[in-house]
């Protein structure tokens, strides 16, 4: 499922103008419709759209407190109706909701029972009208808490009043985050539209409901007002800027000579306590989804090679070994956003067996560091893209440098590290031309496919997941000797096959792999430090440690991929049907 955006305000500004400029800020996140609630003197203004922001014309609605919404049909089809926020059937209330309300159905009948009446099919609407039920007698805050009891699901909600200078927040299960300014506060599923106003940030937890006025905020979990303590973000708007670049995927493709060396720069002391873990654990559970997943992949090999017992999982699909999991295991949870809706069921379902959790993120303040006993960040800064790049480099770089300190040869991985980042510029300016004519030529092929062997593999299935993602051509990542299990029934002529062949220990292998395509007429991209006659097209990378490969090979299929996009008319940055952040399972 994908990930819809709220954004709010609580001050003295003008909220309309804060609240389309927050919007404006959480598109990359991607959605299908958008509103702003207002309220100003007894009333609340609703402006909401099917389609772009950008098309939306200048909105000027009086009041200084608001909310926002980006969307993404769930419950009910893309419409104006549909879209958030949502209103009580008399006009007093106002919500946006990001998650899904399970038992909405029953609770629809019921309300309908007493005569509440309602404009669209959404889940979200029939909540608004559920806390309204509860306002007989109680102050909003006591009504949502009441409403919130007899729900199913999940849900990051804010409730605005007609009558009140504040706003109702609650969260279980969806990213929700309040932040506070000076003599105003905010509000997001993001952290994105207010870094122009303030870096100063609290994480609400599950089961977590707030008020917000101009210039205070209360936080009540199990109906106890509890502390949440705010924490500074690391980076600036500024880096989330474009600048000269046509989108966030090439920026930040071109930015990981930078990032990758900031993901080394880490404490002595978090490395110690991380790398003690490992060291004493039973068996080592490395788990994620998508991009993440295949930087785990990395991680498994690296670490298994050096003796550890550890398994790589798919988070949608750990609950089905935790029985394999112990108090003396470890579970290392890969995440960019830390807010990835299976991974934290995931952690959530295996918590009875209290093994250690490890995680590695880039985002600070996320559902996944508060089911952590120890986090390492990234430190990749905002990545909008979609599709992500520098995120996938910096988690392998900190993956190398754990394995690095668990070897007893830190100095030298880091060394090696460095010498790797400061080649991504010369990868990139030296494939273009390549690259360039790979996308010229084959760029009416339908299906394309890619093979790597041992550590290599992970690259392969990163490279294939992009091209997909991004450029929708079928896109398929093979183990090297799989293709003569299957695979290979699929290659005929003009087919392209990636070969990922470094000059490492499986070069001989692979290349065996790819004379198996060619003799089926497949058009062969080598991706190497050589060519080889066996190549159509020779994407050329350095030649490196053999372990530092994942990074150097997967930077110009990063390329590929977004040269691809371009050239066949997507935006690579927005795909179809996917979002930055998947919060809902």
């Amino acid at each position: 499922m994908r990930m819809c955006g709220i954004f709010g305000y609580v001050g003295d500004r003008n909220a309309s103008q804060i609240l389309m400029q927050g919007l404006k800020d959480l598109e990359y996140r991607g959605y299908d419709s958008w509103g702003i609630a207002i309220a100003n003197n007894g009333t609340i203004n609703v402006i909401k759209r099917k389609g772009e922001i950008s098309k939306a014309e200048d909105l000027c609605l009086e009041g200084r407190i608001g909310i926002a919404h980006t969307r993404w049909a769930t419950h009910g089809v893309p419409s104006d109706i549909n879209a958030h926020p949502h209103i009580s059937y008399d006009g007093a209330l106002a919500i946006v909701h990001n998650g899904i309300i399970t038992n909405f159905e029953a609770l629809r009948e019921r309300l309908l029972k007493e005569e509440y009446k309602f404009s669209s099919d959404t889940d979200s609407e029939v909540l608004v009208n559920l806390i309204h039920s509860k306002m007989n007698d109680v102050g909003l805050l006591e009504a949502t808490q009441a409403a919130l009891t007899e729900v199913e699901g999940s849900y990051a909600i804010a409730v605005l009043s007609a009558n009140h200078d504040y706003v109702v927040l609650a969260k279980k299960e969806s990213p929700f985050l309040i932040g506070v300014g000076n003599d105003e506060m905010f509000f997001a599923s993001d952290i994105m539209p207010m870094l122009d106003y303030t870096k100063k940030v609290i994480t609400l937890h599950d089961g977590d409901t707030a008020v917000l006025t101009q210039n205070s905020f209360e936080v009540f979990n199990s109906d106890s007002k509890v502390t949440r303590s705010a924490t500074s973000v690391p980076w600036s708007k500024k880096e989330a800027e474009l600048g000269n670049f046509a989108h966030y995927m090439q920026k930040e493709i071109h930015e990981q000579e930078r990032t990758i060396q900031e993901a080394l720069r880490q404490p002595a002391e978090t490395l110690e306590a991380i790398c003690s873990s490992l060291k004493n654990a039973e068996r080592i559970f490395i788990t994620a989804e998508g991009t993440s997943l295949n930087a785990g992949m990395v991680f498994d090999l690296l670490l298994s090679e050096k003796g550890y017992m550890t398994k790589c999982l798919r988070a949608s699909e750990l609950r089905h070994h935790k029985n394999q999991i112990t108090q003396d295991s470890v579970v290392v949870a890969v995440s960019q956003s830390g807010e990835t809706a299976d991974l934290i069921s995931a952690l959530k379902d295996i918590k009875e067996k209290n093994p250690k959790v490890v995680s590695i993120l880039n985002r600070v303040g996320s559902h996944v560091e508060q089911l952590s006993d120890h986090v390492i960040y990234i430190k990749a800064g905002p990545e909008i893209g979609v599709a992500s790049t520098k995120a996938y480099t910096g988690q392998i770089a900190v993956m190398y440098l754990l394995a690095g300190n668990l070897n007893g040869s830190l100095d030298e991985t880091r060394s090696l590290l460095l010498s790797t980042a400061e080649k991504v510029h010369n990868i990139l300016a030296e494939s273009e031309s390549e690259i360039s004519r790979i996308v010229e030529e084959l760029k009416g092929q339908r299906d394309f496919y890619f093979i790597g062997k041992g550590i290599n593999h992970a690259t392969a299935l990163e490279a294939a997941l992009k091209l997909k993602e991004i450029s929708y051509i079928h896109a398929e990542g093979f183990a090297g000797g799989e293709l003569k299990h299957g695979p290979l029934a699929l290659i005929e002529k003009g087919v392209p096959v990636v070969v990922i062949a470094p000059k490492d220990s499986t070069y001989q292998d692979i290349i065996s792999n790819a004379h198996e395509a060619k003799t089926r007429g497949a058009a062969i991209i080598g991706v190497s430090s050589e060519t080889h006659t066996l190549f159509d097209y020779f994407v050329k990378i350095p030649e490196n440690h053999s372990t530092i490969y994942p990074i150097t090979s997967v930077v110009p299929l990063q390329y590929l991929a977004y040269k691809m996009a371009v050239a066949l008319g997507k935006n690579p940055d927005k795909p179809r049907n996917l979002a930055k952040s998947v919060t809902v399972k």
